[in-house]
């Protein structure tokens, strides 16, 4: 159950930091129109951090399933006991993971105006935060033994395409 909040949650967070730091970007040329753009840009954030989730949950399960059972043993343990500790871990990642991936997709937005332009706070934020879920997308593919190459861009190349989608929305 675990790994069903720290994918959901990271791909979420990441995602929806993504979308705010474009549609943030593309709102501030008209007053008028900054909510629906933001809120435009975190919505296809959401929208394509849940079909994409969606599909690793899948995979990762499938990935567990195939692992040796002395390999696999401690994770299908935990997903399978419902104690209070493995609720209470399952609780924090659901409540951290999404705040650890908008925290470190928006840093560079920190640095706007102080050492960083718009633009490049953007820009910053859109590639900072494609690279973490590269970096996840290795480290998901070394815990379910599924090929790095593979993996770690397609999450990456979702996080790109959460910026296209967020400069397309009018």
């Amino acid at each position: 159950m675990s790994y069903r909040y720290l994918i959901t949650g990271v791909l979420n967070g990441t995602m929806v930091g993504i979308g705010l730091a474009v549609g943030s970007y593309l709102s501030s040329n008209s007053v008028g129109a900054a909510t629906i753009k933001i809120g435009l840009g975190v919505t296809a954030g959401l929208v394509l951090a849940g079909y994409v989730s969606y599909q690793e949950i899948q995979r990762t399960q499938e990935a567990l399933k195939q692992l040796s059972v002395e390999e696999s043993s401690d994770y299908l343990l935990q997903e399978s006991i419902g104690t209070a500790d493995t609720t209470k871990q399952s609780q924090m990642i659901a409540g951290l993971s999404p705040l650890s991936g908008m925290a470190i997709t928006l840093f560079p937005v920190v640095f706007q105006n102080v050492l960083l332009s718009p633009f490049h706070a953007t820009l910053g934020a859109v590639l900072l935060g494609s690279s973490f879920l590269f970096a996840f997308g290795i480290w998901l593919s070394l815990e379910t033994h599924r090929p790095w190459f593979i993996l770690a861009p397609r999450l990456a190349a979702f996080g790109l395409l959460t910026a296209v989608v967020s400069i397309i929305m009018p």
